[in-house]
């Protein structure tokens, strides 16, 4: 399936919805959004976006189950599917590299193709742009919080006040849809899970850090790099962690593996930095530590760190991905009357392409 865009190239003149506003919660808004209900013209990053609503099965919805005797409705999660945006390499370039990035509370994976976003990520034009990157940006299911809002969430989080995960069934299906999801893109590099990164920021940093830790000594996945979120633990409502943890630090090459984690000293509310701090220690106190483990403190910011989000994974793929960086002939960033065909590729398990 493909589509022939005229005019700039990377710009796609199909409008839609951007989706909600800031949560009271405070979630991380490095991209900035439109108020809900407004349109918004987005950016095909590169040529190979993929346009698609991504079916990830092991997705999940709230449905309600009638009151308690008290009067407060009693929900239950139950499987559905996930939706998503995939960017893959311009047309006619190899595939190197997919890093599978998942965004925070209130956010969807098409904020980050949007116009509206102003980060200069590896998967947009510019000098930023990774030709050989394929980036899958899935979208977290709208899930009813304890404070009364229905959010693009990967969990129900305890109390408004908390980071602790309170539903485990609704976590379980998003674990399963993400573990899809990492087969899926391993799969589509011939089984090199050394070629699969993961990453994501605040509540989607501590999701995919949380797939990382169960999923990384057996499908030697390449790495991590993500911001201000903390290491899941069993106490923090993940269970396994404590033990997907100890099995990754006592395997001798999974262990080097690169596990990059951006904190904010400031952010003492969304996700507290002595919450950060205590998590590590876990990893930290051990007597040969987490050799892999690299900690940035951004400085100046609290919970929205606004261009340190993409600094970093630019760092991080220009270090550990290098190959995923070359120059693409014929096509020209400021070529104005260019006509780009964008093609999606062949479809994948769990993709309506």
């Amino acid at each position: 399936m493909s589509w022939v865009i005229p005019g700039v190239p990377g710009l796609c003149q199909r409008p839609i919805g951007t989706g909600l506003p800031r949560p009271s919660r405070g979630p991380c808004c490095s991209n900035r959004k439109r108020p809900s209900g407004e349109q918004a013209v987005l950016p095909l990053a590169v040529a190979g976006i993929a346009w698609q609503s991504i079916g990830w099965k092991g997705g999940l919805r709230v449905a309600n189950l009638g009151r308690r005797s008290g009067g407060s409705l009693r929900r239950k999660a139950v499987p559905v599917e996930l939706d998503g945006h995939i960017v893959s390499p311009v047309a006619g370039s190899p595939h190197r590299y997919t890093l599978i990035y998942l965004h925070g509370l209130g956010g969807s994976g098409g904020s980050y193709v949007s116009a509206d976003s102003e980060l200069e990520l590896p998967w947009r034009l510019g000098d930023s742009y990774a030709p050989g990157l394929r980036a899958v940006l899935p979208s977290a299911p709208h899930l009813m919080q304890p404070w009364g809002e229905e959010l693009a969430s990967w969990y129900v989080y305890k109390a408004l006040t908390s980071n602790e995960v309170a539903d485990p069934d609704s976590l379980r299906f998003v674990r399963q849809a993400l573990d899809e999801v990492v087969l899926s893109e391993i799969g589509r590099l011939d089984g090199d899970g050394r070629r699969v990164f993961l990453g994501g920021i605040s509540q989607g940093c501590n999701m995919a850090l949380d797939a990382y830790l169960r999923l990384a000594s057996t499908l030697h996945i390449g790495g991590f790099v993500g911001s201000v979120g903390f290491l899941p633990s069993d106490q923090q409502g993940f269970p396994g962690s404590d033990e997907a943890l100890r099995t990754l630090l006592e395997d001798s090459r999974q262990v080097l593996q690169p596990v990059w984690l951006q904190t904010a000293p400031e952010d003492t509310e969304e996700v507290p930095f002595d919450l950060v701090q205590s998590s590590l220690q876990r990893a930290l106190s051990r007597p040969d530590g987490w050799p892999g483990l690299q900690l940035k403190e951004v400085e100046g910011v609290g919970h929205d760190i606004g261009q340190f989000e993409a600094i970093i994974l630019n760092e991080f793929l220009r270090l550990h991905a290098s190959d995923t960086y070359f120059e693409v002939e014929g096509l020209e960033w400021d070529e104005f009357d260019a006509q780009i065909e964008l093609d999606v590729g062949p479809p994948i398990p769990g993709i309506n392409a």
